[in-house]
């Protein structure tokens, strides 16, 4: 579970970068379409280093919490956005997230089972 966790938090963290990236190909003006293009990318960036820290501290319920939290509210983000607009980028990130929050879970209460 800690490996399937690990590659959701690297893939979500590299779809932040790529996203950001292709904001800069998409709009050629410094512009408040780019500028929201970036601040979502680097939502995704932020809630991959979430994810991080929470596996340092995976047996705290606050951690896990505040992760869950974060990932659900990037999850319905996304489903929003798919909404609007669906693309495979945006199908391929619901994927992660859902993978995230499962994944989050069972490593919080395996944590949990064999810390009490």
């Amino acid at each position: 579970m800690r490996l399937l966790h690990t590659i959701c938090v690297w893939m979500l963290t590299l779809i932040g970068i790529v996203h950001i990236c292709f904001g800069f190909l998409t709009f050629q003006d410094f512009s408040t379409n780019l500028l929201w293009f970036i601040g979502s990318g680097l939502a995704m960036i932020f809630i991959g280093l979430l994810n991080f820290m929470f596996r340092l501290n995976s047996t705290q319920r606050l951690a896990y919490g505040l992760n869950q939290i974060g990932n659900l509210l990037l999850f319905f983000f996304v489903i929003t956005v798919n909404s609007i607009a669906l693309m495979p980028p945006g199908i391929i990130g619901l994927i992660v997230l859902m993978l995230l929050l499962f994944s989050s879970y069972k490593i919080y209460v395996l944590a949990s089972e064999s810390h009490t």
